[in-house]
């Protein structure tokens, strides 16, 4: 079986973890749906569900999705994908029916999107370097990682990256809205925005 289209996507960005997390309002006949997605397995809240994509030997992107009550019809649902040994548990129902259950109602909004991005320091060069400490005595000898924002004229945040320089890896973790809806070309489509922005702070070349 070839490599799945969400293996390839975070597989070419670099990306170890990708996920949003967003709030909506739920009928009750659509939580009734979404539980018995469930085939008994679970009957109370919050509800979760899995699926694998085909990756490259072992190796496969799992997602995992959990759907929580905050308030009366409000919920909050958590998607991430990443790489996995093994499926999801048994007791977890299967993901594309959760997504069809709630689609509808989803529409579109925006969600907060988070996802990790860890590359070869052979491969890519940062923008940034270690600050060394020369103020003794000091805790530290060197700042290997820090947390920048970006925000637009009116003050609204448009981006957040924490960077961490490793001797061997550069991480970086890209948090950020976004407007979206449910569909196979999500992930893709988020990757994607997410790995420009994590671009900001390489050097040109490839990555």
């Amino acid at each position: 079986m070839p490599p799945s289209s969400v293996y390839n996507a975070l597989k070419q960005k670099h990306c170890v973890v990708l996920g949003f997390s967003a709030e909506i309002e739920l009928a009750k006949s659509t939580v009734a749906r979404v539980r018995a997605c469930l085939s008994g397995k679970r009957r109370n809240l919050p509800y979760f569900f899995g699926a694998t994509y085909a990756g490259e030997g072992k190796r496969r992107i799992g997602v995992s999705a959990m759907l929580g009550r905050v308030s009366g019809k409000k919920f909050n649902l958590n998607v991430s994908w990443f790489e996995v040994p093994v499926g999801p548990p048994s007791v977890f129902g299967k993901a594309a029916d959760l997504f069809n259950c709630i689609e509808e109602s989803f529409g579109e909004r925006e969600v907060h999107i988070r996802a990790i991005f860890s590359y070869d320091k052979t491969k890519v060069e940062s923008v940034f370097s270690p600050v060394q400490i020369s103020i003794q005595p000091t805790i530290f000898d060197a700042i290997v990682g820090f947390t920048g924002i970006k925000k637009d004229p009116q003050g609204k945040l448009l981006y957040q990256m924490e960077v961490t320089l490793g001797d061997k890896r550069l991480v970086h973790t890209v948090n950020f809205a976004q407007v979206v809806k449910l569909s196979q070309e999500l992930p893709a489509a988020l990757v994607d925005t997410a790995h420009k922005i994590s671009s900001l702070a390489l050097k040109s070349g490839p990555t």
